[in-house]
């Protein structure tokens, strides 16, 4: 091992206290929580899921907005 000036010794041993002060968690339980907070916040439906053709079929039936129902309103779009 190279050997270290007293300086240098000292500045290690600083770094080490340093260091040694904080708390830390374990990666296991950061990694856990992390995955948690990702399944919390990421917006759900942004990526394809089975079955969801069945759910929102593309042409079939046209649809009013209920505040259109009532003045009778026909879509311009073709079927």
């Amino acid at each position: 091992m190279d050997e270290m000036d007293l300086p240098q010794m000292k500045k290690e041993v600083e770094s080490l206290k340093y260091q040694l002060a904080f708390k830390r968690e374990k990666s296991s339980k950061t990694v856990t929580d992390l995955v948690k907070w990702i399944e919390d916040w990421r917006p759900r439906g942004s990526l394809p899921q089975p079955g969801a053709d069945e759910e929102q079929p593309v042409g079939g039936e046209r649809k009013v907005h209920p505040s259109l129902e009532e003045t009778g309103h026909q879509s311009n779009y073709p079927d």
